[in-house]
């Protein structure tokens, strides 16, 4: 099965664990949310703002879950109903993140600079996830969508198909057209 396919696929029960966590938008948005919020959590308590190294991994590695799970989460349905699916992920993922927030900072293990996070802190710390997360899953998943669409494009033009590729067009301008 393709990772980034043209038409919605039916699972079957034989298929991996990991294609139906994969199929499922908000499933995988929360174990993002989940994983990010620890993998901060971990770095923060090994001191990551006082080594420049374990804070490039703290940043890299939070980056890397992120989008990495996004990826994962878009990439396995058409591109189509991402217009719906990057929105519910991000909204899922944030979230996710802001109730993990909640229990680090219940388990005192939530970190703002060098000292533990408190309740008042909770509010300030979930808007920047908000803002920082929301834009970043939004922004790469356009970049993304516009990537396969491109490589898929491309695909078809050196396959010398180019009448496929403009077929797929039409009938696409057609599916938008019957749907509004």
């Amino acid at each position: 099965m393709p990772l980034f396919p043209r038409h919605t696929v039916a699972l079957t029960a034989e298929d991996a664990f990991v294609r139906h966590v994969a199929h499922s938008t908000a499933g995988t948005a929360v174990i993002t949310g989940v994983l990010v919020q620890l993998f901060h959590a971990v770095l923060e308590g090994l001191g990551s703002r006082q080594s420049n190294v374990l804070f490039a991994i703290s940043l890299l590695g939070r980056f890397g879950i992120l989008l990495g799970f996004t990826t994962l989460a878009l990439g396995s349905h058409p591109v189509h109903p991402w217009k719906w699916r990057a929105p519910l992920f991000a909204a899922c993922e944030i979230a996710a993140s802001s109730v993990m927030v909640a229990v680090l900072i219940a388990m005192h293990a939530e970190w703002i600079g060098t000292a533990r996070a408190r309740w008042s802190d909770w509010t300030r710390v979930s808007g920047r996830i908000v803002f920082w997360h929301g834009i970043i899953i939004l922004v790469f998943a356009v970049i993304l969508g516009v990537t396969v669409q491109f490589v898929r494009w491309e695909m078809l033009r050196h396959e010398h198909r180019d009448s496929t590729a403009q077929r797929i067009h039409e009938e696409h301008v057609k599916q938008e057209q019957e749907a509004s």
